[in-house]
C-alpha cells in the first residue's frame, strides 16, 4: 500500500517567519500555450477547438487542450489512442533521405536530402511559405499528413519549424515593450523555445510615478487567491504583460500565458495557474496557498536528482524512508510533498542529511529568491549540431550510412550559411561526432577547421576521414557541430584579438573533458528545459522498444558538446597574459567611443505601431509584403 503522508501526525513546527506581503521586483513568464500545437493548427488552417496531437515517431510529443479533454497525455503510445477517430494526429517536421515532401512543401528545395546545395535564408523562404499556405494548400497538406508516420531508417526529425515561428514571437514581444516601456529599460531573457523571462521593475517604478494606485486591466484581472489585489507595482506588472499577450495575439495569431510575481520561480508557477491565454499574479495572502497547493518536484530546478535529495529529507522528516520502498510506492511518495511541507523542515535536520538547504527553505518559507533576469538580448547560439542515431546493424560500414553524412554535411552547411547572412559570422571549428555500438562505449569526436564557405562537399570529405579510422564501426550514433565562431565584421585589434583567443582544432580537441569528468558535469547540471526532458524521456521508452533512437539537436548531445566548450573557454579565459588584457581594453575603448560618434550621428527611429484588421501569421507575411 502507497504511503499517504496525512496518516503521520505533524511534527512540531518551526518558529514562524514573516512572509514579504510583495517584493520591488516585478518578473514576468510568459509561456506559449501547447506551441507545437499552435505552430500546426496556424499552418493547417485548424480551429483552436480541433484535438490535436503532435508525435514524434510512436509517441506523443504535444497535446492540445481539447485532446487532454479525452484523456490524451504527452507521452501516450500511438497505438494507445489511434483509435479516437476525432483526433488529428500530426508528426513533427522530418528530413528524409528521399525527400517525401514533409520536411517542406515538397521534394527538390534542396532541403529534403535531395543532393542540392542550400542557398543563405532558404530556410527562412522555406517555412514563410509552410505559414502562408492558402486554404486549398491547407487542405491538402492536412490530408497528406493527418496521422502520416514517416519511417524512421530514412527520416530524421527537426523542431526548425516550430524555432522559427518562436523567432517571430520572441520579435514581436520585444517590439511591444519597446513600444510599451518607452525610455524605462526592461530585461528580457530567452528560457526555451516557447518561454521567456522578463524583468519590468524600471517600467512598473516609472508607472507608479505616473499613477500610484493603477487598476488591473480587464485582461490581467486574475490573482491568487480570486479577488485579492496585488501590490500596486505587480499591478503595473500585470497590465504589461496583458498588452504583450494581446500584442503577440493580435499579430500572430498565438496565445501566452503568463504569471507575474517578484521572483522567477514564483513567475513561472503562476503561470500555470490560468492556462490556457490567460495570466495570474500573486495577490495578499497568496503565497501560503501557492506553497501549499504546488508539489517540490514541478518547481524549477528542484525536478531531478537535488530535488529528490530534498523531498526525502522532508519525508525523513515526517517518519518515512522512501530506501526501503519499492520504486513506484517511491515515487507517489515523493509525489505527495509540497513546498509547504519542505518549509516545516528545520535547517539543523538538513545539516544532519548533508544536505544544503539554505535556498530552498528561504524559497519554500518566504517565496524568496536571488536569481536575475539574464539579459539574452543579442545573444547568438555558439553551437549548430546536428545528430542521428541507428540501429547497430544499420550503420556497420560508412557505404551504409553514407546518405545519413551527406544529410547531416547539407543541414550543418545550410545553417552556418544562413547563420552567416544574418549575422556576420563564421565557426572555424568542425566536429564530426560518433559512437560505437559496443556496450558502454562513450561519444568521440574529432575536430577540425571548417571547410571554406561550409560547403557539403568539404563537410562530408571530413566526415569521411574522422569515420575511415580503424576500429570505428559498428555505430549506433554519428553527429556534427560548427563552433568557434568569429564575426565577419572585426578588424584591427579586434580581429587580432579574437583570432589570438581562438583556438586551434587540436587545442579544441585537447579540451575534451574526460568520461570521468564528462559525467561529473552531467550530473551537476541544471534540470532540462521541460520539453527537452519530454523529448529525452520519450526516446528512451522508444530505445525499450528494440527501436533505433533518434534526438533533436538541442537534446543531451548538443549539451554535452555545449558543456566542453564551455569548459575550454574558461580554461583559455584563465591562461591570458597581461599583453592580451591591455589589447581588450583598448578594444573595448575603442568600441565605446565608436557607438557615441554613430549615435551622435543617426536620428532616433520611429518605433513601428502593431496592430492592423488582419491576424495571424499569413497577414504578418502579407503586410511585410
Amino acid at each position: 500500500m502507497l504511503f499517504d503522508l496525512s496518516d503521520l501526525p505533524a511534527p512540531p513546527m518551526p518558529p514562524p517567519r514573516v512572509i514579504a506581503p510583495c517584493s520591488p521586483r516585478v518578473i514576468a513568464l510568459l509561456d506559449l500555450d501547447c506551441f507545437y500545437c499552435q505552430c500546426e493548427m496556424l499552418r493547417l488552417g485548424l480551429p483552436a477547438s480541433t484535438p490535436l496531437v503532435v508525435l514524434q515517431w510512436q509517441m506523443s510529443l504535444a497535446v492540445s487542450y481539447p485532446a487532454r479533454e479525452l484523456g490524451i497525455k504527452r507521452g501516450d503510445k500511438y497505438k494507445d489512442i489511434k483509435h479516437l477517430a476525432q483526433v488529428v494526429f500530426i508528426h513533427v517536421e522530418c528530413d528524409g533521405l528521399a525527400g517525401d515532401g514533409l520536411a517542406g512543401d515538397g521534394a527538390g528545395d534542396g532541403l529534403a536530402g535531395d543532393g542540392a546545395e542550400p542557398a543563405p535564408m532558404d530556410r527562412v523562404a522555406r517555412y514563410e511559405r509552410q505559414y502562408s499556405l492558402t486554404a486549398p494548400e491547407k487542405a491538402a497538406a492536412l490530408a497528406r499528413e493527418d496521422r502520416y508516420l514517416p519511417p524512421h531508417a530514412t527520416s530524421k526529425a527537426t523542431i526548425e519549424r516550430y524555432r522559427y515561428v518562436s523567432g517571430l514571437v520572441f520579435a514581436q514581444v520585444k517590439a511591444c515593450l519597446d513600444e510599451l516601456c518607452g525610455p524605462s529599460p526592461y530585461i528580457f531573457e530567452k528560457a526555451s523555445v516557447d518561454e521567456m523571462y522578463l524583468d519590468l521593475s524600471a517600467h512598473c517604478a516609472a508607472e507608479l510615478l505616473r499613477d500610484p494606485s493603477p487598476p488591473l486591466s480587464p485582461g490581467a484581472a486574475r490573482t491568487l487567491p480570486a479577488g485579492s489585489p496585488p501590490p500596486p507595482p505587480w499591478v503595473a506588472g500585470c497590465n504589461a504583460v496583458a498588452a504583450v499577450r494581446a500584442s503577440v495575439k493580435e499579430e500572430l495569431g498565438l496565445t501566452l500565458s503568463a504569471g507575474v510575481a517578484g521572483n522567477k520561480t514564483l513567475a513561472k508557477l503562476l503561470a500555470g495557474e490560468n492556462k490556457p491565454d490567460g495570466q495570474c499574479a500573486l495577490g495578499a495572502g497568496g503565497l501560503p496557498l501557492l506553497l501549499a497547493k504546488t508539489k517540490l518536484g514541478k518547481v524549477r530546478g528542484y525536478g531531478g536528482k537535488w530535488g529528490r535529495a530534498v523531498i526525502d529529507v522532508a519525508l525523513a522528516y515526517r517518519g518515512v524512508e522512501v530506501d526501503g520502498m519499492g520504486y513506484e510506492e517511491a515515487r507517489e511518495a515523493r509525489g505527495k510533498v509540497a513546498m509547504a511541507d519542505v518549509a516545516k523542515v528545520p535547517a539543523a535536520f538538513f545539516e544532519e542529511r548533508r544536505v544544503s538547504a539554505g535556498g530552498i527553505l528561504a524559497l519554500c518559507r518566504d517565496g524568496e529568491e536571488s536569481e536575475e533576469v539574464e539579459n539574452t538580448e543579442g545573444q547568438l547560439v555558439q553551437t549548430i549540431s546536428a545528430f542521428k542515431s541507428f540501429a547497430a546493424s544499420a550503420a556497420s560500414t560508412l557505404d551504409a550510412i553514407g546518405d545519413w553524412v551527406a544529410l547531416i554535411a547539407r543541414e550543418i552547411s545550410g545553417r552556418v550559411r544562413d547563420d552567416e547572412e544574418r549575422n556576420s559570422r563564421f565557426p572555424r571549428t568542425l566536429t564530426v561526432y560518433f559512437a560505437s555500438a559496443e556496450k558502454g562505449a562513450k561519444m568521440k569526436s574529432r575536430s577540425g577547421p571548417m571547410p571554406a564557405k561550409a560547403e557539403t562537399a568539404g563537410i562530408v570529405a571530413f566526415f569521411n576521414k574522422v569515420l575511415g579510422e580503424p576500429g570505428v564501426f559498428p555505430l549506433n550514433r554519428i553527429g556534427a557541430a560548427a563552433t568557434n565562431f568569429l564575426s565577419r565584421e572585426k578588424n584591427g585589434i579586434a580581429a587580432a584579438f579574437a583570432k589570438q583567443q581562438a583556438p586551434s582544432p587540436a587545442k579544441q580537441q585537447a579540451r575534451t573533458p574526460s568520461p570521468a569528468k564528462q559525467q561529473a558535469q552531467e550530473q551537476a547540471a541544471p534540470e532540462e528545459d521541460p520539453d527537452l526532458a519530454m523529448a529525452r524521456r520519450l526516446q528512451e521508452e522508444f530505445d525499450k522498444g528494440g527501436a533505433p533512437d533518434e534526438e533533436d539537436p538541442d537534446l543531451a548531445l548538443a549539451r554535452r558538446i555545449q558543456t566542453e566548450i564551455n569548459e575550454g573557454e574558461k580554461r583559455g579565459a584563465q591562461s591570458r597574459d597581461r599583453d592580451e588584457e591591455v589589447a581588450r581594453e583598448l578594444n573595448r575603448k575603442f568600441e565605446r567611443e565608436e557607438m557615441v560618434l554613430q549615435a551622435s550621428k543617426k536620428p532616433q527611429a520611429k518605433k513601428r505601431k502593431g496592430g492592423g484588421e488582419m491576424g495571424g501569421i499569413q497577414a504578418f507575411f502579407q503586410k511585410k509584403k
